[in-house]
């Protein structure tokens, strides 16, 4: 049984959540992207010279990144948000190709991960705000 960790951060299809906060009367572009980091194994047994079960399991943690970017100079600060999520998926036969495994568990557990982007959004806004403040007073000295 091979165990395959891999991570899937520069996977295209990974899903971003977007709100717009104001702060001094400045607007603020926030975006709350999501990271996997998955692992993917073969579970069941298929012998040769008959059928069997198998299965590729795939489980990821999901962990949110925070980008705040300034529209007026265009500069953006970023940072990884504490706390993650677990996904998983599951699909009949052997485990293929990591691009592929990543994509599938995406196109499965989109809602999820959208979910989840939304609930971090909401959770994080008063931390987001301390943060372009702080930012905007040390950028004042």
């Amino acid at each position: 049984m091979s165990i395959l960790i891999l991570a899937a951060a520069a996977a295209a299809s990974l899903p971003v959540h977007s709100v717009a906060l104001e702060q001094d009367g400045q607007r603020y572009t926030v975006d709350y992207i999501a990271h996997l980091s998955t692992r993917s194994k073969v579970e069941g047994v298929r012998p040769p010279s008959r059928g069997g079960f198998q299965r590729c399991v795939t489980k990821a943690r999901l962990s949110v990144e925070r980008r705040i970017t300034d529209p007026a100079s265009g500069a953006s600060m970023s940072a990884m948000l504490p706390g993650e999520t677990q996904v998983s998926d599951s699909r009949v036969g052997r485990c293929g190709a990591f691009d592929e495994r990543a994509d599938d568990l995406v196109a499965a557990r989109a809602d999820t991960i959208t979910a989840h982007l939304t609930r971090t959004a909401a959770a994080d806004k008063p931390h987001a705000l301390a943060t372009i403040t702080a930012a905007r007073s040390l950028a004042a000295r």
